[in-house]
């Protein structure tokens, strides 16, 4: 210990006497820590920590090699991999064109988000469960969509995290929010506005929201939405 102590004052009294060398040191140390560090937060991102689904070492990725890079494929193309596919347990198409774009708002923050496309059998495949239902009976459960969620929410523990998003009618959004709000869950809505911006129509797309103080504020939905929280929109 006594040698050791020793070796660490005469490393300090050599850094002292040469400030140069100190900071050179110090700048290739800090840099060295800096670009080891972003690197594992890339590889660990993209390699090592795994996709958030269950078992998600089963996904895999299918398309064509163009120019030796592996990318998409067309529509007929995989509506054929999928009739004739005999290894996959279910396989399904993504397209971020034509997905709808917006912000998610939660809080103080709002993130922007990128829609996609998806078919069908998506979500199962990632292992998602999908509940479909139409009024009618015709495909899914019978009835309206707000009691599959009423059912599912109150299924859910008070501590699982679940946060609901809905888009529709502005009917069906109310009731959503307001069955998000009976079992505490937050909830993020996209609002559908007729826009007039190319007829210099500007705010018809407002969005009556409730303001801090009590009162009423009016947000445009094309500027800080289209998706908003929920228990802020003042609904009729």
């Amino acid at each position: 210990m006594q040698t050791l102590w020793q070796d660490l004052r005469y490393g300090a009294r050599m850094l002292v006497k040469k400030p140069g060398f100190t900071l050179t040191a110090v700048v290739t140390l800090a840099l060295g820590v800096g670009a080891t560090t972003a690197l594992f937060t890339v590889v660990n991102a993209v390699l090592l920590r795994p996709l958030p689904y269950p078992e998600a070492d089963r996904l895999v990725y299918v398309g064509q090699t163009y120019s030796g890079e592996l990318s998409g494929t067309g529509e007929p193309k995989f509506i054929f991999w999928r009739e004739q596919s005999q290894s996959f347990e279910a396989m399904a198409c993504y397209s971020s064109y034509g997905g709808a774009r917006g912000n998610l708002a939660g809080g103080d923050e709002a993130e922007y988000a990128q829609g996609l496309r998806v078919s069908e059998d998506f979500f199962r495949a990632l292992g998602v469960e999908l509940v479909l239902t139409t009024e009618d009976g015709s495909a899914g459960e019978h009835g309206r969509v707000i009691a599959p969620l009423d059912r599912r929410l109150a299924l859910r523990a008070p501590e699982a995290p679940v946060m609901v998003y809905a888009c529709g009618p502005e009917g069906m959004l109310a009731a959503a929010a307001r069955t998000a709000m009976k079992h505490g869950r937050p909830c993020q809505v996209s609002v559908e506005r007729i826009m007039g911006c190319g007829l210099g129509g500007c705010y018809s797309c407002v969005v009556p929201m409730r303001a801090e103080s009590g009162g009423v504020h009016h947000v445009r939905s094309c500027i800080s939405g289209p998706v908003l929280p929920a228990d802020e929109i003042l609904w009729d």
